[in-house]
């Protein structure tokens, strides 16, 4: 999620939004498998429901079979990352605004907007304080998608040559997705359930 800049870059106000956003903001990564599958593990539920909400079920399917099988998609997810382990991959869980908080937190930034065209820098502060109060709770928040990448970087730096420091240098990075949960229909050999 990025921030419409309507106040200078580094102001003290944006400063402590970004702050105490962070956590949310953009995906928590976790660079070791273990980590990453205990963080899913302690959360599976909402996983698990997050996966039934975003899943295509025909309405014929029974509640428990749609469970059952949201509970699978999960574990299969697990087996895959621990087979495909490697020190390249990270993990990341990506949280988004839930539905109930969204328009508390559309209304806010309005309203900081209205305060700082009316020049009132005192009520635009206060509506910031509650804005920056809604984006830092983590009930406003819920967990969205799971993805594992793999990034490579590749680094050449020349040293010394007939005395004389070679100053060049050669980056290259490159990422992918490997892993993704819940999956996309076509993840799913194009089933529609």
């Amino acid at each position: 999620m990025k921030f419409k800049r309507n106040h200078p870059r580094g102001s003290p106000t944006e400063a402590s939004i970004h702050a105490g956003f962070r956590g949310f903001a953009g995906p928590t990564e976790y660079a070791g498998t273990a980590a990453y599958a205990k963080a899913i593990r302690d959360n599976r539920q909402a996983w698990v429901n997050h996966s039934l909400k975003y899943s295509f079920y025909p309405e014929h399917v029974p509640e428990a079979e749609r469970q059952k099988d949201a509970e699978r998609e999960l574990d299969q997810f697990l087996a895959e990352l621990e087979a495909k382990s490697n020190e390249f991959m990270v993990g990341q869980v990506v949280h988004a605004l839930s539905a109930s908080a969204t328009p508390e937190v559309d209304a806010q930034r309005g309203l900081v907007e209205v305060a700082r065209r009316a020049g009132d820098d005192a009520e635009a502060a206060r509506r910031e304080g509650t804005l920056h109060a809604l984006l830092v709770n983590p009930v406003n928040w819920e967990v969205n998608r799971l993805v594992v990448t793999e990034r490579s970087n590749r680094s050449e730096q020349p040293g010394i040559a007939m005395g004389l420091v070679a100053q060049s240098s050669s980056v290259a990075e490159a990422s992918h997705a490997v892993l993704a949960y819940p999956r996309y229909p076509k993840d799913l050999g194009g089933s529609t359930r």
